[in-house]
């Protein structure tokens, strides 16, 4: 699968993906590697806290509605929350999504734990997350899927074997500039 660049850039709504950026990233990082993490480094060493919250961050992320329910006219009810609920867990049914999906996100979650820890800052978690979800709206306002997935390319641009390859450059490369830092944890 690949996907196409639209004939003309959406400019318009551009502003609105970097706000969405701006806020994404400074409300998670706060919450995830300030007040978690944080917590989580009272009681245990900085690796074991690191990978059981890059884990929680993924499985959090990894929830969203099933496609069906962005047409749901049913009535809503006091059980209508419980009701849905199942059809939230969805993608954990469907190895392909687990594997191309959930393991992109352990490793965005595992690269900005490892930038705080290192920095012992959120600036640079922040910089970076906001910088992904720009990026990743951006290209999705301004582009069309055009063809099928791949092992390459999934269902969107989180899922398949090039983001995991471009997370693991990006990992490698902060990797490399912080082993000139005195702080480094590896």
């Amino acid at each position: 699968g690949h996907t196409g660049i639209r004939a003309s850039i959406r400019w318009h709504l551009v502003g609105g993906a970097l706000l969405t950026a701006v806020a994404v990233a400074i409300v998670e990082e706060f919450f995830f590697r300030g007040v978690l993490y944080g917590l989580l480094r009272r009681h245990f060493s900085w690796k074991v806290s690191l990978n059981a919250l890059s884990v929680v961050f993924a499985a959090l992320h990894f929830l969203s509605p099933h496609p069906s329910l962005k047409k749901f006219s049913g009535d809503v009810t006091w059980l209508s929350g419980f009701e849905i609920l199942p059809k939230i867990f969805w993608k954990y049914g469907e190895p392909q999504l687990i594997v191309g999906g959930l393991l992109t996100l352990v490793l965005v979650g595992w690269i900005l734990g490892y930038v705080t820890e290192h920095t012992k800052s959120l600036w640079m978690a922040i910089g970076i997350h906001g910088g992904w979800v720009f990026a990743l709206r951006s290209f999705m306002l301004n582009s069309r899927r055009v063809g099928d997935t791949s092992f390459w390319f999934g269902k969107d641009l989180i899922t398949g074997g090039a983001p995991l390859v471009l997370l693991a450059v990006t990992l490698g490369c902060l990797v490399m500039a912080f082993r000139r830092w005195p702080r480094d944890p590896v």
